[in-house]
């Protein structure tokens, strides 16, 4: 077949196969959640007790209480169903950065995350929800963007995949590429992790030597990629672009749509609770993979928001994956629901999400011009740190930053700041920049007074704009 084809059709044809079952959506979600209340009563000491008032049986979703993170981390023992889980040998896994893409205790992925909402998160992901979630993305994902012609000529130049994301931690994007890459044996080479802690002009080169037929990464990261190759510096012809982590905006749309117009642009609504929570349709509308995660869009009081209308919130359900249940989790984005069918054909839930919105830096360059910084390079080389709990940095003149950090309770906060300065001062001579001076703030960490969400990277006209909100 030389056409992609038409989406109702694949839809039904590829629906048994990533479901494994025959059943019409509605029945399938309520067969699964039923099986997840089930397991987290029976094995999770955390829920055995959320739940104990609630009926033995035939309970809907919006008669559980919702969770946040906060909670599930302060549990962290009893919220797992497997009591071999504890934070203490959990802690001692991720600090060594070898074990990236392992298993811990030889069964469960770690996948660690700052989010939103500035609280951090360590997530389990059993084997049988990593296969469920590798599933998704080649059949609703790759099957819907690519044509049958599209991977003969991929698989013809050596299908050659790169993934550029914040690397050195166990971050869900990178921690499961490298585990896919490793169950490839002999094609291993085939897929490739770039560090976006790479200076841009060593990354283009690389590119331009492995030449990717398929690019995933963060919108900000494509829009400089754009520049290069319409600047000519940069020569790839990839199939497929996925964007994913941050905001995908108009603006960036257009720049890397003109720069790359033979490559199909696509976003990626993901998280470490869920890894592939939904794709982008012909429509530019994300589509949710609700026969294995439900999305409840809420307000502020955690009730519903009707369709057409952007949520305050948006409660998250996995469906998948057993070790860590995760039941009406506020995942803390805005979303916004299709009120009519998609255009597309496609009959999962159509939605739209407001993204991320920290910000690129540019900061003098040693030579001349300037350099700029993605948001995610500079903030994970604070996230690296040992003893980091919350952060954000903040450009407050061309060549100055200053952080407001907190540190985990027991850790002397000056020792923790004396290695995020030299890191990042090293990070900038590296990128090219002048040097940048960078200081220690006397606040802690804010959110913003109105979302509740933490802006890790920005400049400082933000703080006035937030405070003229409050």
């Amino acid at each position: 077949m030389s056409a992609k084809m038409q989406p109702q059709k694949a839809f039904r044809m590829e629906w048994k196969k990533s479901t494994g079952s025959e059943l019409p959506l509605a029945k399938l979600q309520q067969q699964r959640l039923d099986r997840m209340i089930a397991c987290a009563r029976s094995h999770s000491p955390f829920y055995r007790q959320l739940y104990q008032h609630l009926p033995v049986s035939g309970v809907a979703l919006h008669d559980l209480p919702p969770t946040t993170k906060t909670q599930l981390m302060e549990a962290f023992d009893a919220w797992a169903t497997d009591p071999a889980v504890s934070r203490a040998s959990v802690d001692a896994f991720i600090r060594d950065k070898r074990l990236v893409g392992q298993r811990y205790l030889g069964k469960y992925s770690v996948w660690t995350t700052s989010g939103t909402t500035g609280e951090p998160g360590i997530f389990l992901q059993d084997a049988a929800a990593q296969r469920i979630y590798n599933r998704l993305l080649i059949l609703r994902g790759f099957r819907s963007w690519l044509t049958w012609g599209d991977l003969a000529a991929m698989l013809q130049r050596g299908f050659h995949c790169a993934m550029i994301l914040a690397v050195g931690d166990h971050y869900a994007g990178a921690a499961n590429w490298a585990r896919v890459q490793r169950s490839l044996g002999p094609f291993a080479d085939r897929l490739r992790i770039f560090p976006i802690l790479e200076p841009l002009p060593a990354l283009v080169a690389r590119l331009s030597v492995f030449r990717p037929v398929i690019i995933i990464s963060y919108p900000s990261v494509l829009a400089l990629l754009a520049g290069e190759q319409s600047a000519g510096r940069l020569n790839i012809q990839p199939f497929v672009l996925c964007s994913l982590g941050e905001g995908l905006d108009e603006p960036a749309r257009q720049k890397i749509e003109s720069a790359f117009p033979k490559s199909h642009l696509v976003d990626i609504y993901a998280a470490s609770e869920f890894l592939c929570i939904g794709f982008e349709c012909s429509q530019h509308w994300l589509h949710a993979n609700s026969d294995w995660v439900l999305l409840e869009p809420v307000g502020a009081d955690h009730q519903p928001v009707p369709a057409g209308q952007p949520s305050a919130n948006v409660l998250l359900t996995n469906l998948a994956n057993r070790v860590q249940p995760i039941l009406r989790y506020s995942l803390g984005d805005s979303v916004t629901f299709k009120p009519e069918p998609c255009p597309c054909g496609n009959p999962l839930p159509a939605f739209r999400v407001a993204g991320r919105t920290d910000e690129t830096m540019i900061f003098p360059a040693r030579t001349a011009g300037n350099v700029a910084v993605l948001p995610m390079a500079i903030a994970s080389v604070v996230e690296q740190v040992p003893g980091v709990l919350r952060y954000q940095i903040i450009q407050t003149a061309p060549d100055q930053l200053k952080v407001r950090l907190e540190v985990e309770s027991g850790v002397e906060r000056e020792a923790v700041w004396d290695v995020t300065a030299a890191g990042l001062q090293a990070f900038f001579a590296n990128q090219g920049a002048v040097t940048i001076g960078v200081a220690l703030a006397g606040e802690a960490p804010q959110a913003n007074p109105v979302s509740g969400k933490f802006r890790h990277v920005y400049k400082e006209r933000w703080d006035a704009e937030e405070s003229s909100v409050a």
